[in-house]
């Protein structure tokens, strides 16, 4: 397979490097980390909706001593617009953060910092396909909604 060249539906439903291996790997990861003794599970969508509660729940978990003003900074430092302003100016040297093809606007890391942003990239039917893969094969006790459902939550 040609990494370089592959398009991006062939990318997303390949079985070995798209959706279908991510959905298992998720898969078998969360009922291994349900049953740890204590754990948290966090989404996108909860960060994004709600970045300082969120953090807040995350530190606390962690049984970090953040105050208030440290976990904002934190907040705003990690905020879709600075990341992006970040990642322009080249503050990422290493890493996969580090920019590759500085013209190229889909090369960027932060893109668009949407909730369901992909359903962006795809027809109508390629979100069917994908809304369906998800909806037979990823394990509903991860809370994932697709379509208007999530963008509805």
């Amino acid at each position: 397979m040609d990494h370089e060249n592959i398009g991006l539906w062939e990318f997303v439903m390949h079985p070995e490097i798209g959706l279908p291996c991510i959905i298992d790997f998720m898969n078998r990861w969360e009922p291994i980390v349900r049953a740890l003794p204590r754990h948290l599970i966090v989404g996108y969508e909860d960060l994004r909706a709600r970045p300082l509660e969120t953090l807040t729940e995350i530190a606390a978990f962690a049984d970090l001593n953040l105050g208030q003003d440290e976990l904002r900074q934190a907040v705003e430092f990690g905020s879709f617009e600075n990341l992006q302003k970040l990642e322009r100016s080249g503050f990422f040297k290493q890493g996969g953060m580090s920019l590759s093809k500085v013209r190229d606007g889909k090369s960027f890391k932060v893109r668009r910092g949407k909730v369901l942003g992909y359903r962006d990239d795809f027809s109508a039917e390629q979100l069917a396909q994908i809304d369906a893969l998800i909806a037979d094969s990823l394990s509903p006790t991860l809370g994932y909604r697709t379509g208007a459902a999530a963008v509805g939550a």
